[in-house]
């Protein structure tokens, strides 16, 4: 395996990796409908970050590098909406529920 498919080959599963790590909190916010635990600083900094290295990806070419990222970025975007729609709920819903 030369250097190039090795550096594609970790990108992608450091990029599934990433992207997957989003669902768990994802689904629990859809759950619950409350944002109360979910700093909007550390979205907005992930959020920034994934976006910076969005633009060097393009800047680079890197395109395994860049879906994995880009996947990422719209999970994060998608809990920055999820924030913004629940952040005023008081109190969570029950886990069950």
């Amino acid at each position: 395996m030369n250097a190039d498919a090795l550096y594609g080959a970790l990108s992608t599963v450091a990029g599934l990796i990433g992207t997957l790590g989003w669902l768990p909190q994802i689904r629990r916010t859809m759950r619950r409908k409350a944002v109360r635990d979910i700093s909007p600083s550390f979205l907005a900094q992930v959020l920034g970050s994934l976006t910076l290295y969005t633009i060097f990806g393009i800047g680079k070419r890197e395109w395994w590098f860049l879906v994995g990222v880009a996947a990422q970025l719209l999970f994060v975007g998608f809990m920055a909406v999820l924030w913004w729609r629940y952040r005023n709920n008081p109190e969570p819903r029950d886990e069950a529920g």
